[in-house]
């Protein structure tokens, strides 16, 4: 679809053609604003003079940001001023910008040889001259008589510090699900009165928040009065000054402030709960309260976050786009306005604000650079490591094993002709890929699995914290990279070589073919497990073994209907699979043998080499009589225990590249695969089994998400609670446990127990209904994401989207997504900017004018660069001013990472109306 034939919700964001777009690019000429200088400010204080002709400043360096300010007005109350009432905000900015006043006012009297009416002193040490400077106003404010406005502005600072840490403590209160002494019922009449009066704290903190917000914000307006008679009444310098004293004593106030909050906040948390119960801290660092109270609830938390205005247009016109096509033309106006009109009434609602002290706790955790935080290899919870020794773990698990990992050089390899422009191995990469995919598949099936920008790959660990010895899991993440497309394809039409009689598809169907299965009373249970297996697969044998089952009989060919040799889908295993290119701590490696654990084909090739050993086993009636398979976990009966040794023995010498664990059943029962088997006579019984591990840490009712993520995940321990256990009793016992577990991540009990009867009432109604069959011809959703802002919010759109449905006979459902905490302090790989960019909107502002353009490409932006040097870009350059393109790569920014080409047309639209 070309870029003018693109439906819009919102007519103003329609893009015009590329080339129209690209010739807006042009030369604007506009007066530069005039500024006063820092001479004449001393002059105009010197002379007593109000007014001042003031030189318009022609050049950068003569402009200072702070007189800007104060000649703005509205600058001035946007920016002195808010970042005053900004207790949060640290004073370091204001006190660089007053040491450069003090050195621009001593540069221009020197120039000049002016002398105004004090002397500045010649110290060394620049703070002495704010010391210094800060004692002579307060003395001209209290000569001047005003200095009654400095102390009035001290007592309100006071009051408005102390009712935004009130405010402060509320939000906390709410966050934490905690009731404070002035909002508790009497202990006797809250048991008699349990959801009463829990609704009546709830009613009474909320009330008592939007008292405090009223009143800050009174006292905010009432501070702002005194700024201006005092700016009024105060010289520019005076009034700087002043704003500096001011800063220093609300910086004061509210860290006692805080400091008496964050006391009353843990005396009421260590009652309910262990801020250290999830949180395994091996790091030399030491977590303060407030990130403590951030990670103990997991790293799936999340907190209220602004929602972008763009975010949620781009939404509803994907939405849209989607659903114009199905339309007939009569209601296609009313889907458009209908959706325009929800999404602007979305816009505009406020969702909640996040407590700061916990937003600073983020924020401090995510610029510290000495340690990780990341969750363990088993089980729920946080880890905290030193980054050096996360590093030295996870290299002893993965790159210093030169047999299967080697460095690569990223400097530019000699070569005969003309060298590219821009090097780097990823982009040689693929160009390889490209190549060869291209002379074996199709023209279409080649397009869609050849990435023309791609992502460099990159290594982390899971620290295993179960183990007695510390010890990392690598997995490479490999989404987006040069060849997971082409691995996902070859997976999926793979997939049905990596099974057989012995596999297990998942444990619920094996949870009722086990009990179905007679056994030997006198037979014992016995596990088999792989170490290691993804890494120590060998790639060559196993890509021999797919070739040889996907053509025989020429299967791969007729079940897809396409014309491949064997030696062509060989070549393309060995791309998809062979020499992975990715990074781990800022240097390149390629994985030689082994597959990747996160790949595509991981499973999949496990599973294959995994089934060929099977194969040779039952062909030299070697495997037992029972025998049930999962990727690398193996279920088994044996007669005894010296039968399950030996079948050991003949797993081991099966082939040199893996070896096998065993592990035997105690009084008859052994955990597998997060079930408990028992054997009971000549059957087997199963119930959920939780590993040590198991932390209960599953989604907290306080995380800021759709209610309905809440329920599904009630719904979804209860299904896995009645598929997995075998009798009544197994599952009445789990659903105690579950109750149990919901409860300490504070879901209230009402929608506990509702949920467990309303499971269990379905579940006895479904036995005796006839399964009916699905209407092939049912239309699919469409799906509309969007950033949850609040519950009410979200249940307002949920229910004009289904009114919307129903006139128009489409399905339309929301997800509401929302920011987890991990997002923000996972390890930041840094990665060469030559290819860190893709399906990116960029925008160019030409460096010596206002010249500006918007655009947007899914390769690498310095390709789409190159080609813009040919383009009106370039010609502007050359023409205007007379500069050659070699630097053109500076004057271009991203401005937004998509995750594919339709998200960079919405979102390139929007910017561009947004100008």
């Amino acid at each position: 679809m070309s870029r003018t034939q693109l439906p819009s919700i919102f007519p103003w964001t329609s893009v015009p053609q590329k080339r129209r777009k690209i010739e807006r690019v042009q030369l604007l000429t506009t007066t530069p604003p005039q500024t006063t200088t820092v001479t004449n400010c001393l002059q105009a204080e010197n002379e007593n003079v109000e007014d001042v002709e003031c030189p318009v400043v022609t050049t950068k360096s003569e402009t200072m940001d702070f007189q800007e300010s104060i000649n703005d007005e509205s600058c001035r109350d946007q920016s002195i001023q808010t970042d005053i009432l900004d207790e949060s905000q640290s004073p370091q900015e204001e006190i660089l910008a007053l040491k450069e006043t003090i050195r621009c006012l001593k540069a221009n009297i020197n120039e000049l040889n002016t002398k105004p009416k004090f002397e500045l002193s010649n110290h060394k040490d620049e703070d002495e001259d704010i010391a210094f400077y800060i004692v002579r106003e307060s003395r001209i404010l209290k000569r001047e008589n005003r200095l009654h406005l400095f102390r009035r502005l001290e007592q309100l600072s006071s009051k408005q510090i102390k009712c935004d840490g009130a405010i402060e403590f509320l939000r906390l209160c709410q966050n934490v699900d905690l009731t404070p002494t002035f909002a508790k019922v009497d202990q006797t009449k809250s048991k008699n009165w349990q959801q009463s009066s829990k609704a009546f704290s709830t009613n009474v903190i909320a009330e008592e928040l939007r008292s405090k917000v009223k009143q800050n914000a009174m006292l905010k307006m009432e501070m702002n009065t005194i700024y201006d008679e005092i700016r009024q009444q105060c010289s520019p310098l005076q009034y700087m000054l002043t704003l500096r004293v001011m800063t220093d004593l609300r910086k004061k106030l509210y860290e006692d402030v805080m400091t008496n909050h964050t006391s009353k906040i843990a005396r009421l948390i260590n009652k309910e709960f262990d801020v250290d119960e999830h949180i395994t801290n091996i790091s030399s660092y030491r977590l303060s309260f407030f990130e403590k109270l951030v990670l103990c609830r997991g790293l799936k938390f999340s907190i209220a976050q602004p929602v972008p205005a763009r975010d949620v247009k781009a939404s509803f016109e994907k939405a849209y786009w989607r659903l114009e096509p199905t339309l007939p033309e009569d209601q296609k106006e009313l889907a458009a306005a209908t959706l325009r009109s929800i999404a602007l009434n979305y816009i505009q609602r406020r969702g909640p604000r996040p407590p700061k002290a916990l937003q600073q706790a983020i924020n401090q955790l995510r610029r510290r650079e000495d340690i990780v935080i990341t969750k363990p290899d088993k089980g729920s919870g946080v880890v905290v490591m030193d980054k050096t020794e996360y590093i030295r773990l996870l290299s002893d698990a993965s790159i210093k094993d030169t047999t299967k990992f080697t460095p690569i050089n990223t400097e530019r390899p000699k070569t005969r002709g003309r060298p590219p422009k821009h090097y780097h191995p990823l982009l040689q990469k693929e160009k390889q890929l490209e190549s060869v995919v291209r002379k074996i598949l199709p023209k279409p099936i080649a397009d869609t699995v050849c990435r023309k920008g791609s992502r460099l790959a990159h290594l982390y660990g899971l620290p295993k914290t179960h183990k007695q010895q510390l010890s990392m899991r690598p997995i490479l993440s490999s989404t987006g990279t040069y060849n997971f497309a082409l691995a996902k394809w070859l997976e999926e039409k793979l997939k049905p070589l990596s099974l057989n009689q012995h596999t297990i598809c998942d444990i619920f169907s094996f949870a009722e073919v086990i009990r179905e299965t007679p056994l030997n009373p006198n037979d014992i249970l016995v596990s088999y497990d792989v170490c290691a297996l993804f890494t120590n697969v060998p790639l060559d044998e196993t890509i021999e073994i797919i070739a040889e089952k996907a053509f025989k009989n020429n299967w791969f060919n007729e079940t897809h209907g396409l014309n491949l040799t064997k030696t062509g889908l060989t070549e393309l295993l060995r791309i998809a699979t062979k020499d992975q290119l990715f990074q781990f701590d800022g240097q390149l490696y390629e994985q030689v043998d082994g597959v990747a654990m996160g790949s595509p084909l991981g499973p999949l090739m496990a599973n294959v080499f995994l089934c060929s050993i099977e194969e040779q086993l039952d062909r030299n009636n070697k495997l037992p009589s029972f025998y049930k398979r999962y990727v690398d976990d193996t279920l088994a009966t044996m007669p005894n225990i010296q039968a399950a040794t030996a079948f050991l023995s003949t797993l081991n010498e099966c082939h040199p590249a893996i070896q096998f664990t065993m592990e035997i059943a105690e009084n008859n029962k052994l955990p597998f695969l997060g079930m408990m088997i028992e054997k009971n006579g000549c059957h087997l019984t199963t119930s959920v089994y939780h590993k040590p591990t198991d932390t209960g840490l599953l989604l907290h009712y306080q995380s800021h998400v759709d209610q309905r993520y809440k329920r599904s995940l009630l719904n979804t321990m209860l299904n896995r609670a009645y598929r997995l256990s075998s009798t009544k009793e197994s599952f009445t016992k789990e659903c105690q446990h579950l109750k149990r577990m919901f409860t300490k991540l504070k879901y209230p009990v009402k929608l506990i127990n509702s949920a467990i009867a309303w499971y269990t009432s379905s579940t006895i109604q479904s036995r005796h209904e006839t399964p009916t069959e699905l209407d092939a011809a049912t239309q699919k959703p469409v799906r509309i994401t969007l950033p949850f802002k609040d519950q009410k919010s979200a249940d307002t759109v949920r229910h004009q989207l289904k009114d919307l449905g129903r006139k128009i006979g489409t399905d339309l459902q929301p997800v509401f997504t929302s920011r987890k905490i991990e997002g923000k302090l996972k390890i930041q790989e840094e990665k060469p900017a030559l290819i860190n960019h893709q399906c990116v909107v960029y925008t160019f502002k030409c460096d010596s004018c206002d010249a500006d353009y918007i655009g947007y490409t899914t390769r690498h932006l310095h390709q789409r660069i190159e080609e813009h040097k040919a383009s009106v870009i370039g010609k502007h350059l050359r023409e205007a001013h007379g500069v050659a393109s070699a630097g053109l790569g500076k004057m271009f920014s991203v401005l937004k990472k998509c995750r594919g080409k339709m998200d960079c047309l919405i979102h390139e639209m929007l910017f561009i109306r947004e100008q």
